[in-house]
Parts: C-alpha cells; structure tokens; sequence
C-alpha cells in the first residue's frame, strides 16, 4: 500500500492535478495543458452576454497546491491597451489631444528632449510609431538600477534616458518598444493625477475599480518570497526540459515597476473579462459603464494610417479587418502578452454572436528561451481557441459549469468593489493645447472601424528604417532578448483542409524577459526558419521591437508545422541562486571579470589542438573548447550552464561544433561566451613555442 502510495505522489508531481473527475471543457482545457507540459492553464469565452472558464494545473509545478478559479494571472503587454483606454478618456475630457506633441505633454522633459522627439505625438506613441528604439541592454546597470526606484521615479528615468537621445528609428516606422507605453503613463501622470498620483493609482481608480476588476501590479501576489498564493511563473528552456519555477525577491519576478503601463497588470480572469466587454460594446456602438465616446472608442480600435501593412491601433490592440478570418464576420482584435515566465491572450470577436464574443487564456509559463520558432505557451492558447472555434470547447452552459456568470452590458461591478468620487476635471487640472498649426494626415481606409486623425502634425511617409540589422543582436551578451517581431493578430478559418496548419499557427519569437530578466538570448530571427506570420509581442521592460526592414510580414511567411524534436538534447539541471541567465549577463558585462583565465595575454593567442587537448578541466586546469575555429575557456560558464556540468565538459580539451549542433543549434554561443574567448585555433605547424612556454600570443 505505501507503495502505491509513493508512485501516486510521483505521478500527480509529473502531470499536475489530473482531471478525473471534470466535465467536458475541463478535460479539453486539461488535456491541451498536458500536451504542452504547461504547469498550469486557463481559457475563458464571453459568448451571449455568459462567461464560461476553465482553469487546470498548479500554480508551482513542484508543489501539489492547484490552480484556483479566482487566481491572478499576469497580462504582459495586455496591459497596454488599459493604458491606451486611459488615454482616451483624457481625449474625451479635453486633458489632451490625440495630435498633442511630447513637448507640449511632457514640458518636465523639454529641456533636455533631442529635437527628433519633437514632433512625436500621443497617437504616434499609442501606435509605436515614435520612432523610440531604446536597446537598455546597452546599458546594464542602468537596467538593473529600476528596480530600486519606485514606479514613477523608474518612469522619469527611463524618459530621459530615450529623450535625451535622437530616435534611432523612423518616426512614423512601426517598431514595438516598451517605452512608448512607458511614457503615456508619465503622460496620465501629468494630467489625470495632476503629477502628484501614479499611474498605479489612477488607472485603480479611473478603471479598475468603477469596472469591478480587481487587479495588481508586477507578479501576482505573494504573502513572502516562498508562499504560494498564485500562480508562479515558469522558465522554459527548451522543448525537451520541463518549466522550472521562477522564484526571488518578489519585485524581481516581473519587469522593473516602472514598466507598469506598458505591461505589469495582473488579474483573475472573471474580473479581467469586464474590460475586454467593454471595449467589444464600445467597438458596437452600445453604452459603456465608463461612458468612453463613441469617436475615442473608434480612435482606440483604429490602426495608425500607413502603407506598411502593420496593423498596431492607437489604443494599444492588434487589429485585422476580418479578410483572413471569415469565421469572425468581421474586423477583431487582440492582444499577446508575456514576461517570458507568464502568458497571456485577449482575442475580441465583435461581430461574431449577437452581442460579440472575448477568448482569453492565461499560463504560468513563457516560452522556450532557447529554442527559436517554438512556442509552448502560444501553442497552447491557439490549440484552446482552435477549439473553442471549431465548437468543441464550450460548445453549451452545462448544468454543473460554475463558471456560468452572466455579464451585464450596463453595470458589471462586483459588488464589493466601489467606484472613485474623484474629480479629476478640476480647474488645477493642467491641459495641453497644441500650439503649432497642422497638416492632415489621409483617410484610413479601412473596412471598420474608421477614423481620421484632424490635425496631425505631420503626415508620415514609411520608410525602410535605419540600418539596424540581425547581425546587430549577435555582437555581445545581453539581457532579455529585446529585439522580437513585433505582434501580428490573425487566425486561418477553421476549416477541416487547413486544420493542421491552423493549429500550429503562431506569433513570431519567444517574448522578452522578466524577473531576473534575462535567460540566454534567442538566436536573430531567420526568414528561413519562421514558421508562422504569428507571435506574441514582446513584454518585457527593454527595447523590445525588431528592426525595420527585418521583419517578417505575413505576405513573406508561410504556415509551416512544428520542427521535430532536437536529434539530442542535455537534461536541464537547478541551478543554484546567483547563477540566473541574468547573473551571467551581469558578470560577462563587467570588464573588471577576467573571464578568459589567469596568466594570459591582453590579447587573444593561437591554440594548437594538442594545447587544447591539455585544458581539459582535469587536475585543477581550465577547460577550454573550440568552436568554429575560436577557442573559449568555458570554466566560468560551469555553474551557469541550464545542463549542467557534465554535459558542458563533454567538449572540454576538444572542438565540440558537431557536439554543439546535436545539442542546441539555435543557441547564439559567440553571445554568450564572447568574454570567454581565448584565442583562434591553429594547425600545429603554425605555433611555435617561445621560452619553452605552451602559448603564443598573436600579432
């Protein structure tokens, strides 16, 4: 008996809590969360005015406590769009202008802003079309320095480290960056908190509360570093590891918490659903709780006019008129979200069902840190809504669902939660009044919605971009992978031919990072090897786009199935505390770390392969390895490597380029290990020993 008894906790330790006893959605729900070996999973439908949800799994993989129904999970970049609807209601309120300027917003920064910042405007700023490129991972400590500040103060911050700057993009250029959301909430700040709220506090105020949401900020809430009140998030290195929990200090889980209004927003999923309703009943014209005109709600759903085929709206959502999905009956729009250790899905159906429908899914994970062009997380929430469209996944409102809750279109508070009195249309309310006279931009041409942005300041012609291309992200070690594709909101119709391909569709590249940021970065991304116009946009706190120019369009990429498995793969191992991804980008971005090994040159030294054959990591040696014909000392890596020692010293003393390939071809191993560079390697003929030494220094 206490046998079985052990192999039963060894088995629910495998495959958190299965479902035996569930009805007909919950082992859908349960089966998908299997399949992608997701700690935990929930999916949730709006449809005829009902939410339906289910939610499986663990909140920490490594512990029995499950998953509950009134859980917070953490929204990543679908915060966005909560940010963008605060926007809004200033336009509405006469606080600003879609077409006010930075200058006239933010006058706290005009001193020091770069004049290519000028003429960037609120709509410019919702659309990331500011031409903002900010790469933080240039600047390590200053990253790493947010998470001492608070929130506004990281805020302040973070603006005039990008305005002090000129634009590194395009004004006008889709290119996806965190910061540009960053400043909108300085922007709320400065007007519906009169500069003496936060962000934080006002967007509780202004739409949590008279909404009924109850939500937070950074990692869902914890009552210390160990409890296990909500869901963990969960690393996930590669396709043939299993998610490792993500624990720490607290704020050290999500992205510095001045990141807050572009994507640190967490929520249960009953109360989170009040706000995509809203936003479907606004897009339909029907009366909102928060009273949002009409002309802002078309604003908030509208992408910025251009050519360029990106379809990113003002207001913080991914828009598609519909052409692509006839199953929606017409335009949608969604949003992605991640900080690499969470995920989150909103998908809005207007026109689909009287009243609209809302699919949302959530998991304590990411996805694959170091495997390109996979994406458990994303595969799983595609796999849900593939479901739930197709009419297998609550399909009906069964007798036992106790996740039947009717939504009202006029009052969807809960009743435990009350509205703010607050005022915030007082005369000490600053308001910004543009103050140069402009030019109109042209009509969108779009099915629906559609609007015109009346006096512009200047129209905005796309352009290729500066010349910022793949081999830029290779040069060095850098915190979370920054540079993704940008977001690309679509789904195939359902139908029986293309099925198999729809479910393997996707957004482009793992997002970026949170907690101690950043696991090892992802490889550029190919053309080549992309697999779907599909990713999730990028969540975390650094720069987070792609480069103009080399961006993969859905007009460029076909819908390709999932690659097979690598031919070998090393078991991932805990690592210790200190030796995070994070702490690695740390220590190789110090130059006083001498990482190449004791009593070497300043420069780099031809190896012979007999030399290298010595630093085998035996009997107190360094161990060395080449790779495509450099030489690394991989002894300080040791303790950092995911698959721990024994599998990095299989090519300690010898070329391990074929053993590399086998392993984990996608890893960018120049990145990583470029501080630990030792030399080149030669032919034995080619070094010539001085004094009797083992080494020489080249030219």
């Amino acid at each position: 008996m206490v046998q079985i008894w052990y192999a039963a906790t060894a088995l629910l330790l495998l495959n958190p809590v299965p479902v035996l006893c569930g009805g007909h959605n919950s082992r859908i729900v349960e089966k998908i969360r299997a399949e992608f070996k997701l700690p935990g999973f929930a999916v949730g439908l709006v449809k005829n005015g009902h939410l339906q949800y289910e939610v499986v799994g663990r909140r920490r993989i490594t512990d029995p406590n499950p998953i509950k129904r009134t859980d917070n999970f953490h929204l990543g970049s679908n915060t966005k769009a909560m940010t963008g609807t605060l926007i809004g209601m200033m336009v509405d309120r006469g606080l600003i202008c879609w077409n006010s300027t930075l200058p006239e917003v933010l006058p706290d920064f005009a001193d020091i802003m770069a004049d290519g910042h000028r003429q960037t405007t609120v709509a410019m700023l919702g659309a990331h079309r500011s031409g903002i490129f900010d790469d933080y991972s240039k600047d390590l400590d200053f990253y790493l320095g947010l998470y001492d500040l608070a929130p506004v103060e990281g805020r302040k911050s973070m603006i005039k480290h990008t305005l002090s700057k000129e634009p590194e993009a395009v004004r006008g250029q889709y290119v996806y960056d965190n910061t540009n959301y960053v400043i909108l909430g300085r922007i709320i700040e400065n007007f519906m908190g009169g500069g003496a709220s936060s962000w934080e506090e006002i967007i509780t105020s202004e739409l949590f509360n008279p909404l009924g949401m109850r939500c937070g900020f950074g990692t869902p809430t914890e009552s210390s570093e160990t409890s296990i009140d909500n869901p963990w998030g969960h690393y996930f290195y590669n396709s043939s590891s299993s998610p490792e929990p993500v624990g720490g200090p607290l704020v050290r889980r999500d992205n510095p918490p001045a990141v807050g209004p572009a994507g640190a927003v967490h929520c249960d999923i009953k109360s989170y659903m009040n706000f995509p309703r809203m936003h479907i009943d606004g897009f339909n014209g029907r009366r909102t709780k928060l009273g949002i005109s009409k002309e802002t709600f078309k604003m908030l759903h509208t992408p910025y006019p251009s050519s360029d085929g990106d379809q990113y709206t003002h207001g913080g959502w991914i828009y598609s008129n519909g052409t692509q999905t006839p199953w929606a009956h017409g335009p949608t729009l969604g949003h992605e979200g991640s900080n690499r250790s969470n995920y989150a899905l909103v998908f809005l159906v207007p026109k689909r069902g009287p009243a609209g429908e809302i699919i949302t899914g959530f998991t304590n994970t990411g996805n694959y840190i170091l495997e390109a062009g996979t994406a458990p997380a994303a595969d799983a929430m595609y796999r849900a809504v593939l479901e739930i469209v197709e009419g297998r996944l609550f399909t009906v409102l069964q007798k036992d669902d106790r996740a039947g809750t009717k939504l009202d279109h006029n009052d969807i508070s809960l009743p435990d939660v009350t509205s703010s009195g607050r005022n915030l249309d007082a005369e000490t309310t600053p308001k910004a009044k543009p103050t140069i006279p402009a030019s109109s931009i042209p009509p969108i041409t779009l099915e629906e919605p559609s609007v015109t942005i009346e006096g512009e300041k200047e129209a905005v012609t796309p352009s290729s971009g500066p010349a910022i291309g793949p081999d830029a992200r290779t040069q060095a070690v850098t915190p979370p992978d920054i540079r993704v594709p940008p977001p690309r909101m679509t789904l195939d119709p359902p139908a029986q031919a293309v099925k198999a391909q729809a479910q393997e569709q996707r957004l482009s590249t793992p997002t970026s990072a949170s907690l101690m940021l950043p696991p090892p970065p992802p490889p550029p991304f190919s053309r080549t090897s992309a697999r779907a116009p599909l990713r999730p946009p990028p969540s975390a706190a650094a720069s987070l786009r792609v480069p103009p120019g080399s961006r993969p369009t859905s007009s460029t990429l076909p819908v390709l199935p999932l690659p097979g498995k690598p031919q070998r793969s090393s078991r991932p191992v805990m690592l210790e505390p200190g030796h995070s991804p994070l702490d690695w980008a740390a220590l190789t971005s110090d130059p006083r770390n001498n990482l190449r090994g004791a009593d070497l040159p300043p420069t780099l030294i031809r190896v012979t392969p007999s030399v290298l054959k010595q630093y085998n990591g035996r009997k107190g040696r360094d161990a060395w390895t080449s790779y495509q014909g450099k030489v690394y000392n991989i002894t300080p890596f040791v303790p950092f490597h995911p698959g721990g020692k024994g599998e990095l010293l299989r090519g300690a003393g010898k070329d391990s380029e074929k053993l590399f390939a086998e392993i984990h071809p996608w890893v960018n191993w120049d990145g990583m290990l470029a501080e630990c560079m030792v030399g080149i390697l030669v032919a034995e003929h080619a070094a010539v020993d001085k004094e009797g030494g083992e080494l020489e220094e080249m030219d």
